[in-house]
């Protein structure tokens, strides 16, 4: 049996509340509606890997261009032109998504993934696929994607929408389930919930975060300190119901 090995979130304050980071070859969604931070948290995740440790990393954009998403890294002084050019992270713009192209479309990103020997990968998001599939074939396609991961040892970042990421099916399948929300007023609150995170034990499940000049920050627990504790997933929706 290979030994555990943890990889950096790349996220500040948040590794010491995981064990360290994320199982190496996992998979982890990062839900929540919009402006709550996911784009930033998935970009964060990469470029710490690329920039610090030296892992290379395929980013699939779905959902926005890639100008775009150079111009959202710069706001941070994260310059992924410039790993473009070191060939250490990639872009990735596939065709627009719908029924009949959807699976050949993850086929393409796990090829890609594989003659690039990437570590990291983003899929920003995984909401249009969402859209068209089924519940069943959603989550089969997010199945396959796990079985690459775990495979490969290659971790994977999915990008999903939703208020409510518990009714997602796609949900049972991953590793990890990290939900952003962000309540607006004239002092803007920001919670992280790590709703599941298998084969970890969570010290904190309710963080607050503060998004500032270099990216994401947790700054403190909300009020409420529980006992360190594996989550459990089914312990979460049993407490929704």
């Amino acid at each position: 049996m290979e030994p555990t090995e943890r990889i950096s979130s790349g996220i500040a304050g948040l590794d010491k509340v995981i064990e360290g980071g994320f199982l190496r070859g996992s998979l982890i969604i990062i839900s929540g509606g919009v402006g709550a931070g996911k784009t930033t948290f998935a970009l964060q995740f990469v470029y710490y890997g690329c920039s610090v440790l030296g892992e290379s990393a395929l980013y699939v954009l779905l959902s926005e261009d890639s100008n775009s998403l150079r111009v959202s890294a710069s706001r941070f002084g994260w310059n992924i032109e410039e790993l473009e050019k070191s060939g250490v992270f990639y872009i990735f713009e596939p065709e627009e998504v719908e029924r009949e192209n959807a699976g050949r479309i993850i086929n393409q990103i796990i090829n890609r993934a594989i003659s690039l020997e990437v570590k990291r990968i983003v899929i920003d998001s995984y909401s249009p696929f969402q859209l068209v599939l089924d519940s069943p074939t959603s989550r089969l396609l997010v199945h396959l994607l796990y079985k690459f991961s775990k495979k490969s040892r290659t971790n994977l970042m999915l990008i999903m929408e939703g208020l409510n990421p518990l009714t997602m099916s796609e949900s049972y399948v991953a590793d990890g389930l990290i939900h952003l929300e962000a309540e607006y007023s004239s002092n803007t609150k920001r919670l992280m919930k790590i709703l599941k995170m298998r084969g970890t034990r969570v010290e904190k499940s309710v963080l607050r975060f503060a998004i500032g000049d270099n990216g994401i920050e947790v700054i403190s627990n909300p009020g409420v300190r529980g006992v360190k504790r594996e989550i459990s997933y089914i312990e979460n929706v049993k407490e929704v119901m």
